[in-house]
């Protein structure tokens, strides 16, 4: 387990115990456990195989992975938070960026937002994930004709699964 905020400002690939494996499988090993979060300002990262707990305060909101890029692939994580939803975000775009954002066969739990896309975040891409308990499971503050939700399970949100 690290606990810290890892800042991401580099074209790389992230790879945990288990890249290749979706959030919600039985056949997941042993986690890499980042408690706190990752703030991603290079475009084209990828994170696979994670698991993200709590979220850590990022450019004044509590996210798991704060997005502030383009290109950007978060895939086979598991992203919960414990405790008060308080304004947290599992995964939050900055104003105006995270075009062609994915985020993919992860599960994200315990958050006020699952996932939340600012305004000017386009084309991107959610797909397979499952969100429980959070408030919201996916909230945009900007739908774009370009954006693609499919597949994704919702269970038990306190307030509504698409916003």
């Amino acid at each position: 387990t690290y606990t810290e905020t890892v800042t991401v400002n580099k074209d790389v690939t992230i790879l945990g115990a288990n890249a290749g494996i979706a959030g919600t499988s039985e056949s997941r090993v042993a986690e890499s456990i980042v408690s706190g979060g990752f703030f991603v300002s290079a475009n084209g990262v990828t994170l696979d195989g994670l698991k993200i707990s709590q979220g850590v305060l990022i450019n004044g909101e509590i996210a798991g992975v704060y997005v502030a890029a383009d290109g950007v692939l978060i895939t086979n994580m598991l992203i919960t938070r414990s405790g008060a939803q308080d304004t947290s975000n599992g995964i939050l775009t900055a104003t105006s960026t995270s075009d062609n954002l994915t985020v993919s066969n992860s599960l994200i739990s315990g958050f006020l937002r699952g996932v939340f896309l600012n305004p000017g975040s386009e084309n991107v891409v959610i797909n397979a994930n499952t969100f429980s308990v959070n408030g919201v499971g996916v909230a945009n503050d900007g739908f774009d004709a370009t954006d693609s939700y499919t597949s994704n399970t919702f269970n038990a949100q306190t307030l509504e699964a698409l916003a």
